[in-house]
C-alpha cells in the first residue's frame, strides 16, 4: 500500500487542485523507467506543475510519452515548463497534445488551464544541463504555431537527437531557421517527421516549403526517415512544388528507408516516379491525401522503368490512368499487366495498398477509389460478363527483370491471350495486408481465385475489399453476392473484410 504523507508537496498541492492518482503512484514509485499517460485532466495551472514535479523526481526515467486523447485542452505553457524539468536520464520523450494559447471551444465550454498560484511555495525543479541520453523528441502541436527561436532553445539541449517529430513552424524572416538549428544542435537526426493539424486554417507556403529547405540543408546521406503529416485544404496546395521535393529526396537516395508524405504537399507523378525507382533502399513508402485525388502516380509513369526498391515491405499510392473503354484489344490493358509486373516483383512486401483513380476525358475530376477497381488484379481467368471485361497477358515487359522497356510502351504491341493480372503476383510470398480498389465482383471471383490466393499468400491476415453496401449502391441485392465470396469469407474468418479498414497508426504518423 502507498504511504501518504501528509508534509509531501504532492499531498499539499493535491489538496487544492483535482485529482491526480497518475502522479500519486508515480510520486510512490520513484524507479520507474516507461511511463505512458493519456487523458489528463489538468484543468488548473496547478493540476499541470503538480504532474511537472512529481515527473522531475523520476530520475531513472528513460521513456515518456504523454497523449491527450480527452477533450480536455492544456496550457501553451505545459509543454515547455515540461521539457525544463524531465530528468536527465530521459531517452524518449513523446508530447502527443494540442496547447492552445487563446480560449478553445469544445463542446459548448470554454476550456482553458485556469491560473492557481497557491502552490508557488512548491518551486518547480529544473534540470541543470542538457538532455545528454536524449535520442527521440516529439513535440506538441501550438495553436499559435512555434518560432525558430522556440526550436533553437529545445534543441540546444538535445545534443545526441536522432528521432525529431515537430509541428510545422512559422517561417518569419529574420528569424532562427530550423536547419541552422538542427545542423548546429541536432547533427546525428537521422528521423525527420512534420505534422501541421487541420485545425490550423492559416498555413503559408513559405512554412512548407522552409521544411523542405531545411532538409536540404542536412549532410548527405544522412536522412533514414522523413514523414510529413500536413493540411488538407486545398486552398494551401495552390502551389505546386516538385522540383523542391525531387532534389531534397534525391539527395538521401541511397540512406532513405521510410516516406511517408500524407495530405501535405503537390507530389508530382514524375517525382513518385523518381522515387520508386531511385530510392533503393526504402523499406516503406506511403504516399496519401484526402480523398486520394491530389497525389498520385500516372500509370504511364508507373511502367516506364523498373523500380529499384526491390526491398520495400509496405507500399501505399494511388494510380491514375484515363477512363477509356478496357477490352483485351486496348493497349490500356497491356499497361496495367505491366503495372501489375511491377508490383509482383517486389517480393518482399508485407502490406500494399493500391487506389485506382479513372479521370474522364472531358472531366478533370477523379472517381473516389472506393467506386472503382483495379482490373484484373484479382483475376485468374478472363470473364466474358459485364463484371469483369477480358484482361490481357501483358507482353510490355517480357524482359522486365533484365530492366529492357520500350521507349514508348504504349505502341506495345497487345497480347489477346485471355487472362487475369493475378498470377503476376505470385512472388508475393511474405504479404500479409492488402488494401485499396478491389471488388468481389459477382462473376470475377470464384473459387479458383480464392484457392490460389489460400496457397500462395499463406502469411495473409488481412484483405480490404471495397465497402459492403457497394452492392446496394449498384442496383444489386444484398443475396446477389456471389457464392465463392461467401464462401472465402466464411473460410477466412476475420482475415477478410468487405469494406475499408483503418489503417494502422505507424511510425510518426500524427
Amino acid at each position: 500500500m502507498m504511504s501518504h504523507d501528509p508534509n509531501s508537496p504532492l499531498t499539499q498541492a493535491l489538496g487544492s487542485s483535482s485529482n491526480l492518482p497518475a502522479s500519486w503512484i508515480m510520486y510512490n514509485n520513484s524507479s520507474l523507467e516507461t511511463i505512458e499517460l493519456s487523458a489528463l485532466l489538468c484543468l488548473n495551472s496547478i493540476a499541470s506543475r503538480t504532474l511537472i514535479r512529481t515527473i522531475s523526481g523520476l530520475q531513472q526515467l528513460k521513456r515518456l510519452t504523454i497523449r491527450q486523447t480527452s477533450e480536455v485542452v492544456l496550457d501553451s505553457n505545459f509543454a515547455f515548463k515540461l521539457f525544463k524539468c524531465v530528468p536527465p536520464s530521459l531517452e524518449s520523450l513523446i508530447m502527443d497534445f494540442y496547447m492552445y494559447t487563446s480560449p478553445f471551444i469544445v463542446n459548448g465550454f470554454q476550456e482553458l488551464a485556469q491560473p492557481d498560484d497557491s502552490d508557488f511555495h512548491l518551486p518547480l525543479v529544473e534540470r541543470d544541463g542538457p538532455l545528454l541520453k536524449l535520442k527521440e523528441l516529439r513535440m506538441p502541436y501550438n495553436d499559435n504555431f512555434y518560432t525558430g527561436e522556440q526550436f533553437d532553445r529545445i534543441l540546444q539541449s538535445c545534443p545526441i537527437l536522432e528521432r525529431l517529430v515537430i509541428p510545422q513552424h512559422r517561417a518569419n524572416r529574420n528569424d532562427v531557421t530550423l536547419a541552422d538549428s538542427i545542423n548546429n544542435h541536432c547533427p546525428l537526426v537521422r528521423h525527420w517527421s512534420i505534422i501541421a493539424p487541420v485545425l490550423l486554417v492559416d498555413a503559408r507556403p513559405r512554412d512548407q516549403e522552409a521544411m523542405f529547405r531545411a532538409l536540404n540543408s542536412f549532410p548527405t546521406r544522412q536522412v533514414e526517415t522523413l514523414s510529413w503529416k500536413g493540411y488538407r485544404d486545398d486552398r494551401y496546395f495552390v502551389f505546386d512544388t516538385p522540383l523542391i521535393a525531387m532534389d531534397c529526396l534525391l539527395r538521401f537516395e541511397d540512406t532513405l528507408c521510410h516516406l511517408r508524405l500524407v495530405d501535405a504537399i503537390q507530389i508530382s507523378s514524375i517525382t513518385i516516379r523518381t522515387i520508386l525507382t531511385r530510392c533503393t533502399q526504402l523499406k516503406s513508402l506511403t504516399i496519401r491525401d484526402f480523398e486520394a485525388q491530389r497525389n498520385y502516380i500516372d500509370i504511364l509513369d508507373a511502367v516506364t522503368e523498373p523500380w529499384g526498391c526491390t526491398r520495400i515491405e509496405s507500399l501505399e499510392i494511388s494510380v491514375e490512368a484515363a477512363a477509356n473503354e478496357l477490352t483485351p484489344e486496348t493497349q490500356e490493358w497491356a499497361i496495367w499487366g505491366a503495372f501489375a509486373r511491377q508490383i509482383g516483383r517486389l517480393t518482399e512486401l508485407r502490406s500494399l495498398s493500391l487506389r485506382s483513380l479513372l479521370r474522364t476525358p472531358h472531366d478533370t475530376s477523379r472517381t473516389m477509389y472506393t467506386y472503382q477497381t483495379l482490373p484484373g488484379f484479382l483475376a485468374l481467368d478472363a470473364r466474358s460478363d459485364i463484371d469483369l471485361v477480358p484482361t490481357t497477358a501483358d507482353p510490355i515487359f517480357n524482359n522486365i527483370d533484365q530492366g529492357t522497356y520500350p521507349a514508348n510502351p504504349t505502341d506495345a504491341a497487345i497480347d489477346l491471350q485471355r487472362t487475369g493480372f493475378l498470377i503476376h503476383l505470385a512472388g508475393l510470398t511474405r504479404l500479409q495486408h492488402l488494401r485499396g480498389s478491389f471488388h468481389m465482383n459477382l462473376h470475377a471471383f470464384t473459387d479458383q481465385e480464392a484457392n490460389w490466393i489460400r496457397n500462395q499468400w499463406p502469411e495473409l491476415e488481412m484483405l480490404e475489399f471495397l465497402p459492403e453496401d457497394f452492392f446496394l449502391r449498384e442496383g444489386y441485392e444484398e443475396n446477389a453476392v456471389p457464392p465463392a465470396v461467401m464462401r472465402f469469407r466464411n473460410e477466412m474468418g476475420y482475415r477478410v473484410h468487405a469494406f475499408p479498414v483503418e489503417v494502422e497508426r505507424m511510425w510518426c504518423e500524427e
